[in-house]
């Protein structure tokens, strides 16, 4: 693809149905400079511009330029389109995104956190969440008052990645919430983690009491946590996980500044 910004990575994760393959698009961008949140503002057609000029925080302007550009990157892949200008994202009833293209309906799923950016679109027939956190040690203190007795059951029985659980947990839990459309508007405790397990060499497998449909992979590429849901029917495409995740690592950990 055309107008891929340095720091992008970008995947193809064939998820397997019963009888059909359902193809999802994986973004993820390090904006590490300024003149990547210049470009990215060339990608925004004209609705989405009288929105970016109407704020007025850096912080929201940087995280809007952020999350419209890995999620237009991502949609344009899904449809083979190069024009990112294609892909328009608006905001629905709980402030998801919904996306207008000339040529395929397709789900969009966004998430950022500091200079990173994720977004993966899928076919409108197949549903995903996905969400990003920074792993500290203070994050972990305040998320940790937010588990649930069962959760808390789950930390004294488990010994990988400790120090990263408590983050974990609440990305498994943002990214169901985006793949149910309701975001965190409900009860928190309903969104129940009841089981963990480790698959591969950084790869957790979540899954959720009160909703056995779905299922939640957790990569871990220090210092951050990446969780991504998708309906337990379908079989996920852990060879192409893994080699997204080496990707992932060499953007995420990179130093030098992405020109």
């Amino acid at each position: 693809m055309r107008d891929i910004l340095p720091g992008t990575v970008l995947h193809k994760l064939n998820f397997k149905g019963e009888k059909q393959e359902f193809l999802t698009t994986f973004c993820l961008s390090r904006f590490h400079t300024d003149r990547h949140f210049i470009e990215a503002r060339e990608f925004l057609n004209n609705e989405e511009k009288n929105y970016y000029y109407s704020l007025r925080h850096e912080r929201r302007i940087q995280s809007y330029l952020l999350g419209r550009y890995v999620a237009k990157v991502a949609g344009s892949f899904l449809a083979n389109d190069s024009n990112l200008s294609n892909v328009m994202i608006e905001r629905g009833v709980f402030t998801q995104p919904v996306v207008n293209h000339p040529q395929i309906r397709m789900n969009i799923s966004i998430s950022h956190c500091n200079q990173i950016g994720v977004a993966v679109a899928c076919s409108e027939g197949f549903v995903m969440g996905l969400d990003i956190e920074l792993i500290t040690s203070s994050i972990n203190s305040v998320l940790k008052s937010h588990l649930t007795n069962g959760e808390k059951n789950l930390l004294q029985k488990w010994s990988y990645r400790l120090d990263a659980l408590p983050t974990l947990l609440w990305t498994c839990k943002e990214s169901l919430s985006k793949a149910l459309r309701t975001g965190l508007t409900s009860p928190f405790q309903i969104f129940e983690v009841d089981s963990l397990k480790v698959c591969g060499s950084s790869m957790i497998l979540a899954e959720y009491k009160n909703f056995p449909q779905y299922r939640t992979i957790s990569v871990l590429v220090d210092p951050y946590v990446l969780s991504f849901t998708y309906p337990k029917i379908t079989e996920p495409p852990f060879e192409q996980i893994e080699e997204m995740m080496l990707d992932m690592k060499t953007t995420i950990q990179n130093k030098e500044p992405m020109t």
